[in-house]
């Protein structure tokens, strides 16, 4: 079942790919971004993680904590994105994806079909340095971006339509002003 504004955002504790442990609970009181990404080795999602880490510093600034989820392994997540980026929040591997179920993330050949209207990012993807390496765990898992709010609310839910990760900075920096 997909989450939408105004529901209680679901409870998880799970590992980083540093041994941490990450709890839902311990942001409250923080205004929260969850990003859920395909796999580590995703083209799509690694330009989209460029993106976001571009941001991050801004967004920090204004208070934003930022947890990042990949359906991968422990060994391919810090192979493919820890190995590559330098990323200042938690990245938290869900090979079962037990977490992304809580979240209502789902598989979806029509957003296979859908990127394939989206070539130009895949090509733009390649020229940065992210081929298609592996594909582990569900080709057709859609991306999602929640908003969380402080008292651990769904500010908001996008669910992708395509492969490409739904970020909307605009939304995201007019829920840090609120």
């Amino acid at each position: 079942m997909r989450l939408k504004a105004g529901d209680t955002a679901p409870e998880f504790e799970a590992k980083d790919t540093k041994g941490g442990d990450v709890r839902l609970s311990s942001y409250t009181g923080k205004k929260t971004l969850l990003v859920f990404f395909r796999y580590a080795g995703c083209p799509f999602c690694n330009l989209a993680l460029d993106r976001l880490l571009a941001a991050y510093p801004r967004l920090a600034a204004h208070g934003l904590s930022v947890v990042a989820f990949f359906q991968s392994d422990r060994a391919l997540t810090e192979r493919y994105i820890m190995k590559r980026h330098v990323v200042p929040f938690p990245v938290v591997p869900d090979p079962g994806r037990e977490v992304y179920g809580r979240y209502g993330i789902e598989s979806s050949v029509g957003a296979a079909l859908r990127t394939i209207l989206r070539l130009d990012i895949l090509f733009q993807a390649w020229r940065q340095g992210y081929p298609q390496p592996l594909i582990d765990g569900d080709f057709f898992l859609v991306p999602a971006v929640f908003l969380i709010d402080k008292d651990l609310t769904v500010r908001s839910a996008q669910y992708g339509r395509d492969f490409t990760v739904p970020f909307d900075f605009l939304e995201i920096e007019g829920f840090l002003q609120d």
